[in-house]
């Protein structure tokens, strides 16, 4: 099932009610380090790039929108 941005969001809210925004930002650079380091054509590849994804949805909830 793909999931969209909102319900990701709405996940992300629920799941971690005390995240930050900094926080976030220091989580997405983690995940983009981890992603470099894989091998590009592979299932780990895949899996810290939807952790990207999923941390920039994080990032997301932090927007002026939402504020």
């Amino acid at each position: 099932m793909i999931e969209t941005i909102e319900t990701i969001i709405q996940w992300h809210r629920e799941t971690f009610p005390n995240a930050t925004l900094e926080g976030q930002l220091a989580k997405f650079d983690d995940e983009v380090k981890e992603f470099w380091e894989c091998e590009l054509q592979s299932e780990e590849a895949a899996t810290e790039l939807a952790d990207c994804f999923i941390v920039a949805c994080g990032i997301a909830r932090f927007s002026a929108a939402e504020a």
